[in-house]
């Protein structure tokens, strides 16, 4: 089985292109212009030779444990497809002579305000993709390949698909974005067609028949240089230098960012745990373990407690623009506060009720009173009409000033 056909058994494209360059750096090291023909010429004690000066020179490159333990099994994968099968001690003791098993490179996550600063010096569409990213979890590839089909913009949290053969695993998941995002997302939808133009303009060959549904009609590189243009612009283009970079003779190499597209990844998923847990975050990350956890225990409805759990627990957490969590405690302090205002309204109502039924009955003995005044014979009824008012201190003004006017009178 040659390289070509070991390579298209593998639908995701980061593992076409990593397996393939894994075997091209494998036949330069030992020497070989002819990978096709390679196993004509060598017998397994040979190929076994060839493995360990390869696991050498990847050891002698400085290459972090994880480059070379992913590097041997793919190259051990490809051995087996072409009926090679070394002992197990050979790919043991190559593991045991390994330090460690994690990455070398020393990265970290974004704080909020960094996140700020990087998105201000990118253009429309950039923010919207990073912001896609910074609030739902996805791996830039699964973002490159989203389809017009598979967002739903209308609705709250705004929900995607992601389809299987865009996943690292396989499998179609769902995944949501903040509402900072969406906007962002409507408003790069306003000039993509613009874009497209452009880039047809730039590039006329091979792009006149070419139709592309994807909400970001650009790939990975693409992508991916816009970051680092905007984390260069922003100050914060840090590298880590912990490893010497002389894969392919590349020389002078600064090293790995500190700050990279994945970092946004790693952002969600530690500010999403701890609100909703590992189950539920795995999930939303597309891990095997968390997606088998979470549709377990909400089986049919999974989606929709998703989607509930996102909008009240998660989106305040990932949200970069609009620190949502306080709008919320504020809407709610809101809420109670109108609710008491509403109690004291209605009791201000009840109260000038009150009044103003004391008001009519004052206006009518008033008005009775004054008749009889003015008929000029005020002992009639005068008491009667006094002892029937309810308010004390009016009754008492009027039974006096009565008093005096009989007085007067007489």
């Amino acid at each position: 089985m040659n390289i070509d056909e070991f390579i298209s058994r593998y639908p995701n494209r980061n593992t076409k292109h990593g397996y393939r360059a894994t075997l091209k750096l494998f036949f330069n090291v030992v020497g070989i212009t002819d990978p096709n023909s390679y196993f004509n010429n060598r017998n397994n004690e040979q190929i076994e030779k060839d493995v360990e000066l390869f696991y050498q020179q990847r050891i002698k490159q400085g290459c972090a444990p994880k480059t070379i333990s992913s590097d041997i099994g793919c190259l051990k994968t490809f051995l087996s497809y072409n009926r090679v099968d070394l002992p197990s001690v050979v790919w043991r003791s190559m593991r045991q002579r390994m330090k460690g098993t994690r990455a070398r490179t020393q990265d970290r996550i974004p704080e909020p305000h960094e996140l700020k600063a990087i998105l201000s010096h990118m253009d429309t569409r950039g923010r919207a993709f990073y912001l896609t990213m910074v609030s739902s979890g996805m791996r830039i590839d699964e973002v490159t390949n989203i389809t017009f089909k598979d967002i739903h913009l209308d609705e709250d949290p705004c929900r995607i698909v992601i389809r299987g053969n865009h996943t690292k695993t396989g499998e179609t998941r769902t995944v949501f974005v903040s509402c900072e995002t969406r906007e962002a997302i409507q408003e790069w939808l306003k000039i993509r067609q613009h874009h497209l133009d452009v880039i047809k303009r730039r590039f006329p060959r091979g792009t006149e028949n070419t139709k592309d549904d994807r909400i970001f009609p650009f790939g990975n590189r693409a992508s991916r240089c816009l970051w680092n243009d905007a984390l260069k612009k922003s100050g914060l283009e840090e590298f880590d230098d912990s490893l010497t970079c002389l894969v392919n003779s590349v020389e002078n190499c600064k090293g790995r960012r500190t700050l990279h597209p994945h970092s946004l990844r790693k952002y969600f998923a530690t500010h999403s745990s701890f609100v909703v847990g590992h189950d539920i975050t795995e999930a939303l990350l597309g891990h095997q373990e968390g997606l088998d956890a979470v549709y377990k225990k909400y089986q049919g409805n999974t989606v929709k407690e998703l989607a509930e759990l996102y909008k009240q627990k998660i989106e305040p957490k990932v949200s970069v623009y609009s620190n949502t969590e306080e709008l919320m405690q504020l809407k709610e302090t809101v809420g109670i506060q109108s609710k008491k205002i509403d109690t004291q309204s209605q009791s201000i109502d009840a109260i000038l009720e009150q009044r103003n039924t004391r008001i009519d009955k004052l206006e009518l003995t008033l008005a009775t009173l004054i008749g009889i005044l003015q008929a000029n014979n005020p002992d009639e009824g005068t008491q009667k009409y006094i002892q029937n008012i309810n308010y004390e201190p009016v009754a008492k003004t009027m039974q006096r000033d009565i008093g005096t006017h009989v007085n007067d009178s007489a």
